[in-house]
Parts: C-alpha cells; structure tokens; sequence
C-alpha cells in the first residue's frame, strides 16, 4: 500500500472510532427519522383508502301496507339504500329515513328534520355492501303528488364510526 494512503487511513481512522461511532449514529438517527416520517404519511394514506365511505344510492319501492281488513292502502314503503364503498365495515351506523308532501317547493333552507313517525334504524353496512333502510310514507301523500296537488320529499341521514381507533364520527 502506497505511503500517501497508509497516511490517509491513518488521518481518518486512527484514535478517531468514537467520532465516527458519533457521525453514523447521528446518520442512523436521521434515516429512522424519515422512516417513521414515512410510516406516518403511509398510515394516514392507507386510513383514506380504505376506511369505509357510505354514500346514498338511490330509492327502491317496498310493499304497500294495507288496513287490517286489506280493503284500503294505507302506506307505501320506500327503501332508502346506503353503500359502503370502502374496503373496511362501518361500525355502529345509525340512520333515519323520512319522507312528506308540501303542497309547493320547500322553503329556503328547510332543516329536513327526523318525522316523529320515522324511527332511527340501526343498519349494518361491510366494506363495498349495499344496504337499505326504510321510510313509511302514506298513500294520501302520493295521491297527491300523483295529482299535481303536492311535492313529494323523501330525505336521510347517517352517522357511523370507521374501524380505525380515534377517528371521529362519519355523518352524511
């Protein structure tokens, strides 16, 4: 080995382990850093993919009630369906499904609020499931709305929990 290399190493190596035991150890703390950076950032990604997303999937006709003689209709059902496009189950999902007649457009800013004849349903929702709930509403509301007498409004709600622990509630 050439005298000017022996001379190198010796500069750079001799009585100097501790300083670069220091050097490397400040470098490994660094990388585990941007590691754990990472890990969080890949975490966050894989809970906005996967948890679950219920949206409104549309409305299905149910059976028509009828009076305990079954000579007069009294109610129709209508099936309020909720899908869970992500890959994980909602959890604990409540929902509540109302539907009235308004002899004319709602007025600005209506609440839609929870009918007293609309109980709140519990529902179970796995990952990428459909599933509905349903909203009694009576004959005489689509009579008239048949008749150009009145507007027929069906509105829903839902709230949920993800499976990922210390997320808030989901409500749509």
């Amino acid at each position: 080995m050439p005298q000017w290399m022996r001379s190198a190493l010796n500069f750079l190596f001799k009585d100097t382990a501790a300083a670069w035991t220091a050097v490397f150890t400040l470098l490994l703390t660094f990388f585990t850093y941007e590691l754990v950076k990472v890990s969080k950032e890949t975490d966050d990604t894989a809970r906005a993919t996967q948890r679950a997303l219920i949206s409104f999937s549309g409305i299905g006709a149910g059976v028509t009630m009828s009076s305990a003689d079954r000579k007069v209709k009294t109610h129709q059902e209508v099936l309020l369906n909720w899908t869970n496009s992500g890959t994980t189950p909602a959890r604990n999902a409540m929902t509540n499904g109302n539907g009235d007649a308004w002899p004319s457009a709602l007025p600005q800013g209506y609440d839609f609020p929870d009918l007293p004849t609309s109980p709140l349903q519990p529902i179970t929702l796995g990952p990428k499931e459909t599933n509905g709930i349903r909203a009694l509403i009576p004959i005489n509301d689509f009579r008239t709305t048949w008749e150009g007498k009145s507007h027929l409004y069906v509105w829903a709600w839902i709230v949920y929990d993800d499976v990922f622990p210390g997320d808030p509630p989901s409500t749509h």
